[in-house]
């Protein structure tokens, strides 16, 4: 993004990864969506995103492979046997945002 932005977090020792997209951009669902996730598109994959980011993964994982539940949980993600994530939307002025962390 040509945007910068700073994003505190809590410890230095937290796996952390962020995510941020315009607000109004298309995300398909079906690159997204696990099949029991309902909810906005592009909010399910800035979540996606920084919960792949802070694994250290990235896109190598399919982002339909797991889902998210109520708290911000993912569910098992392949590959990733580190410390549970916890994901949380973030308040950024024209953008939907969200921090994943350790």
């Amino acid at each position: 993004h040509r945007d910068l932005h700073s994003f505190p977090t809590r410890r230095s020792s937290d796996l952390v990864g962020i995510d941020h997209e315009p607000i109004g951009s298309e995300v398909p669902r079906e690159v997204v969506a696990h099949p029991s996730e309902s909810g906005d598109a592009l909010r399910l994959w800035v979540r996606k995103e920084a919960i792949l980011k802070a694994t250290g993964l990235g896109l190598q994982i399919d982002p339909t492979s797991f889902w998210i539940d109520e708290a911000g949980r993912p569910s098992p993600i392949t590959g990733y046997d580190g410390p549970p994530l916890r994901v949380e939307d973030l308040d950024l002025d024209g953008f939907v945002a969200a921090i994943a962390q350790s």
